[in-house]
């Protein structure tokens, strides 16, 4: 590749732009015969109109020529650096586990350590034998979750008290968040 070929492809970078600049040079130029070709179709010209087309004519389709290449190429610029600075595609969200309430995490990691315990045990344990309602609460929603499942067997435990044991779902959100190992 010469060095007028390298000026070429950096100054009209793509063939669309290359064909419109040699097509508008080699129409303009044709252009200045125009009044010779009219003259042998046997129309005539006035001296004045054969100056103004001499000069318009060349004007105006090398002024429409350079608007279409410099549109060319700036259309090519702008989809060249558009493809270029596409940022790096976001990777889908993924899915954290939901926090709960620190109440429910205790009861979840506590059925975790010792298996099955009754209502007032978990109350106990976590030092709120007081509020036994609140208990109750924290593991019903615990077990709307599916973390927690109750087993209700008659003649185990005081009235009223239910059996609780952590689900497969309790353990894996537990292991998800690092709160066991």
């Amino acid at each position: 590749m010469n060095y007028l070929d390298q000026i070429l492809e950096s100054s009209l970078p793509t063939k669309p732009s290359r064909w419109i600049a040699g097509l508008s040079i080699t129409l303009g130029t044709g252009a200045f015969f125009l009044p010779e070709s009219l003259k042998m179709l046997c129309i005539i010209l006035s001296d004045h109109t054969i100056l103004l087309i001499r000069i318009a004519m060349p004007l105006l389709i090398w002024l429409l020529g350079s608007l279409l290449v410099l549109y060319t190429v700036v259309q090519y610029y702008k989809n060249f650096n558009s493809q270029k600075q596409l940022p790096p595609p976001i990777p889908p969200p993924i899915a954290k586990p939901t926090e709960l309430p620190k109440e429910q995490t205790d009861i979840l990691l506590l059925l975790f350590e010792q298996g099955e315990l009754l209502t007032f045990q978990i109350a106990q344990r976590l030092n709120m034998e007081d509020k036994e309602e609140i208990v109750k609460y924290h593991l019903r929603e615990l077990t709307q979750k599916k973390f927690i499942k109750e087993l209700s067997l008659p003649g185990i435990g005081p009235p009223g008290q239910h059996s609780w044991f952590i689900t497969d779902k309790g353990k894996k959100y537990l292991i998800e968040n690092k709160l066991i190992s």
